[in-house]
């Protein structure tokens, strides 16, 4: 009974193991607040990210050319 048991243990043990020993599959998420930012985000990610962009190219311009209040 003993040997059964230290069997099953131990075959768990080797489940356990072989399970952490294969790597992590995760999209990491990304939200830019400029187009600028998501373009660089997509070019050092590539596929391993998703990125988003607060705003489009026209609206980021259009800010940029406000005079501050």
């Amino acid at each position: 009974m003993k040997l059964k048991r230290a069997s099953l243990l131990a075959a768990a043990y080797v489940c356990l193991a072989a399970g952490a020993a294969l790597p992590a599959h995760a999209e990491l998420n990304i939200l830019a607040c400029e187009p600028e930012w998501e373009a660089l985000s997509k070019e050092l990610g590539g596929d391993k990210v998703k990125v988003s962009s607060a705003t489009n190219a026209l609206q980021a311009r259009t800010a940029s050319r406000r005079a501050p209040a």
